[in-house]
């Protein structure tokens, strides 16, 4: 806002191995190829990493015969031969030592011989946009480490699929040229989106902003966003322990391939003070443990 960065940039080392989806089309002829893609330099003039991977094509497809197109995908978990490309998840990240690959994507472009080798602009775009929610423990007395956040609302989702093949104007980027994928979500507004994450501790005396990939909803107006934190996740068998941080908003739209963050920083909770004994036997003296928060 207001011309400031939102704090988070997608960075890998030079070597880094990602894992690229591939999916060739010849006619009525498509076939998905995996493969691994080297992360090379940063470019600082473009403010673009490059990549390099060789692939071979299908047996299906004849590349000698032309009328070749590829589309990709990246940070998902699956892409089928009709383009649909996986988001299981949102996932926490954010931390230098978390990484996460963001949903990235690029539509059908065609295969072409430069004399030497087949190649295609494979330039890859972000795909749906990222929320940052930010809590304090300043003035706490103990650490906060929560480890789950649950949505409910029709402001975003945080699952589905995005289809490579089925890309859209109506879909596109405001401000930008690129088409973007179809997305076809896999919840609704009534039972919580939720998210697990495995870290994001807060110490006594810190804040931290806890980023979450969304897709963005359609609308106009505003939409109620009901958000809960927890220190524990959901259990299939236990359900959802009580929440330590329940906040309700009005969401205005938000937009493709941006950074949003929650106005108001949320609050950690205080821990009460805890003392209990363990013992074995019917004594004091058969004490095994003592625990204080």
């Amino acid at each position: 806002a207001n011309g400031k960065n939102a704090g988070i940039k997608q960075k890998w080392e030079e070597g880094d191995p990602e894992t690229i989806y591939l999916l060739f089309k010849q006619g009525t002829k498509t076939e998905v190829v995996t493969t691994t893609m080297t992360i090379g330099r940063y470019n600082e003039s473009t403010k673009r990493y490059e990549g390099k991977f060789e692939v071979t094509p299908p047996s299906t497809i004849d590349l000698t015969a032309g009328d070749v197109t590829v589309a990709g995908a990246m940070g998902v978990t699956a892409l089928t031969d009709t383009g649909e490309a996986t988001i299981a998840s949102s996932n926490f990240f954010g931390e230098a030592d978390r990484f996460m690959t963001l949903p990235m994507y690029f539509t059908e472009r065609p295969v072409t011989y430069n004399g030497t080798k087949y190649v295609a602009d494979m330039t890859l775009h972000f795909f749906g946009s990222v929320v940052g929610v930010t809590v304090s423990n300043v003035g706490g007395n103990m650490t906060y480490s929560p480890h789950e956040v649950t949505f409910q609302t029709e402001a975003f989702t945080t699952k589905g699929t995005m289809n490579i093949l089925a890309a859209s104007e109506a879909n596109s980027a405001t401000g930008t040229d690129e088409v973007l994928p179809t997305w076809t979500p896999e919840q609704t507004a009534t039972p919580e989106q939720r998210v697990g994450f495995d870290h994001g501790d807060i110490k006594i005396g810190e804040k931290k902003t806890l980023f979450f990939w969304v897709h963005p909803s359609t609308y106009t107006g505003t939409k109620t966003l009901d958000l809960q934190m927890r220190t524990d996740g959901f259990d299939e068998n236990l359900g959802s322990t009580q929440p330590e941080i329940t906040k309700s908003f009005n969401v205005k739209p938000l937009s493709q391939r941006r950074v949003h963050r929650v106005a108001e920083v949320l609050q950690a909770p205080k821990g009460d003070l805890i003392i209990s004994e363990v013992y074995m036997g019917n004594s004091n003296i058969n004490t095994m443990w003592e625990f204080y928060n």
